[in-house]
């Protein structure tokens, strides 16, 4: 179990504002433009948490290449 982090939260509070599914890479640049100071690896491995957790839904995005994840 990770420990509730001011970034962890900053990523999870985006997550609820969101009614769509988000690639980690996108959900990094919407914190920036926040002005949330949340590192990339952080982001992924916060969503890869919560995904294991049952907490986001993930699924792959074939344009994007990646995993995409909502709440």
């Amino acid at each position: 179990m990770q420990r509730m982090t001011r970034q962890r939260a900053a990523v999870s509070d985006a997550l609820e504002d969101l009614d769509d599914f988000r690639s980690a890479q996108q959900l990094h640049e919407i914190l920036r433009t926040r002005g949330d100071t949340v590192g990339l690896a952080t982001v992924y491995r916060t969503l890869q948490s919560l995904a294991d957790g049952g907490d986001v839904l993930a699924r792959f995005h074939r344009l994007l290449g990646e995993p995409t994840f909502f709440l």
